[in-house]
């Protein structure tokens, strides 16, 4: 299994002067920004890489101070739907004084290791070569680009062809969870008998920006799809598809329709469930409603609240509420995460 494939899944940069690191003699200062801005747990989907050899629904990166904050050490989880993470790699990222480079050093499965060195570029921007050797004596390269855009971190990795030219492989969205003021995700049994998923997030944003953030197309593009087309309105809709080369009406494109709102309050959908869902959710579309209520806590912090109403209590439906939780869990974080950098 390649788990090399997500390396440098924890690189990321900044060039602003880093704050309460104190400045180590000979260290330069995008290195210490970049140790900074690493530091907590981070979270991306691998749905789309899934399969049989590669089980995880997601993956986490967990990153820690090291010693006197001059460098930091890592740990990569595979996580398969509700059970415990599988570690896959370890990492370190310290500052070489004698050759004056910033390193990245791994340690994986079988005894598989990689090195190389962080090197910052334009825009955000931080590019990787890794050499990796593993006890058999084989041994490869993998190049890496990571971008840093409103703290939502984009990694973009490399392989080389027959010919030794780099060749795009995979890309990854990672959202930082959130630490303080967590997510709340529950399931509670109607008096019919059927399921309902509430999960509640606290944001530090006004009422207003959170509501622009949902019910126009610029403020959906940020934490939801990059393509969406929104009609607000009582009995309007709400149109979107992950895949950014795709249009409206393309295969995957998702439509929600707006029964009710109370502008600034709450919102009522329901979904058109497209072939994409599970075929036991078929003909059930009647019985799904998705409610979303803002409650103003003060002028800058909101508390949003996401019910999902109407699944049936069966297991298979139970197995579906946990990957709604962890996929609206990610999606909420971001949500977060772009408000509160605004």
């Amino acid at each position: 299994m390649k788990h090399f494939l997500f390396i440098l899944a924890f690189l990321t940069i900044t060039f602003s002067t880093p704050e309460a690191l104190g400045k180590s003699k000979g260290i330069p200062d995008w290195f210490l920004s970049n140790l900074k801005n690493q530091i907590g747990v981070w979270i991306t989907n691998n749905e789309s890489y899934k399969s049989k050899d590669e089980p995880y629904n997601r993956y986490k990166l967990v990153w820690k101070w090291g010693v006197d904050k001059t460098s930091m050490t890592g740990q990569l989880y595979g996580i398969i739907d509700d059970k415990g993470p599988i570690k896959l790699w370890e990492y370190i990222q310290y500052w070489d004084s004698e050759k004056k480079e910033a390193i990245a050093f791994q340690a994986g499965y079988n005894g598989l290791t990689g090195v190389g060195k962080l090197l910052p570029t334009i825009n955000n921007e931080i590019t990787v070569i890794q050499k990796f050797n593993s006890p058999s004596g084989k041994s490869f390269e993998e190049k890496h680009i990571v971008r840093l855009r409103d703290n939502i971190k984009k990694t973009i990795s490399f392989y080389r062809d027959e010919n030794g030219n780099w060749k795009k492989n995979r890309s990854y969205e990672w959202v930082k969870k959130v630490t303080d003021e967590n997510i709340s995700s529950k399931i509670d049994t109607l008096p019919s008998g059927e399921l309902m998923l509430t999960q509640s997030i606290i944001i530090n944003a006004s009422v207003d920006n959170l509501w622009k953030a949902y019910t126009t197309a610029e403020g959906w593009k940020k934490w939801v799809t990059p393509v969406v087309d929104i009609d607000f309105r009582i009995n309007g809709t709400i149109k979107s598809n992950y895949d950014s080369t795709s249009k409206i009406g393309d295969k995957g494109t998702i439509v929600n329709h707006i029964l009710n709102y109370i502008p600034y309050k709450q919102i009522t959908m329901q979904a058109e469930l497209e072939e994409n869902f599970p075929q036991f959710m078929k003909g059930e579309e009647k019985n799904l409603y998705s409610i979303v209520y803002f409650e103003k806590l003060r002028k800058n912090k909101t508390k949003l609240i996401v019910y999902g109403i109407g699944y049936k209590n069966e297991k298979q439906w139970r197995d579906l509420l946990k990957f709604f939780i962890q996929a609206n869990e990610m999606t909420l974080n971001k949500l977060k995460t772009i408000l509160e950098q605004t």
